[in-house]
């Protein structure tokens, strides 16, 4: 009875096996691509990098305006304290107006920044994407990978340079 179960747990191990290496896909239908290097390589690094340029020109400019609000604050601490109550609350109300409008507008800077990099990087990768597809059924490959995300690749199988020269 033991021998049996032994048997058959033997068997069944067995075909599993059998059946993982078959679902295998075969290593000449397998290939790897270094996205972040094609995406680097493209005319859309250009233009990420053309954002990011106009981006922190705005970013220095209300770094400036921070200073000078600080520089305010500074003053108005000095001074504060030949103030009287009402024209000190109307002064402070007024630097945190000013405050908040420049958080408001850094906010707004950030966001429009990181909607621009988005856009141009959905756009980007799907271009990859498309790319990729297209010489993956003209090679038939049956799987394509990121190079970055495996264990072990060879130069063989690297469709790199075949997907940078295909967008550009």
């Amino acid at each position: 009875m033991i021998l049996n179960r032994v048997l058959l747990s033997l068997v069944s191990s067995g075909l599993l096996l059998s059946s993982v290496a078959i679902a295998a896909p075969d290593a000449s239908s397998v290939a790897v691509i270094d996205a972040n290097k094609v995406i680097q390589e493209s005319k859309y690094a250009e233009k990420l990098k053309s954002a990011h340029e106009s981006f922190t020109k705005k970013a220095d400019a209300l770094g400036k305006d921070f200073k000078a609000l600080q520089a305010e604050y500074d003053a108005y601490k000095k001074k504060s304290t030949t103030l009287g109550k009402k024209d000190q609350q109307a002064q402070e109300k007024a630097l945190t107006a000013k405050q908040n409008t420049l958080r408001s507008k850094e906010m707004e800077l950030q966001k429009e920044f990181l909607a621009q990099r988005d856009s141009l990087m959905k756009v980007a990768m799907e271009k990859v994407r498309l790319s990729v597809s297209k010489i993956a059924e003209r090679n038939q490959y049956t799987l394509v990978v990121n190079k970055t995300e495996s264990w072990y690749n060879t130069d063989k199988i690297d469709i790199t340079s075949q997907v940078a020269k295909d967008i550009k």
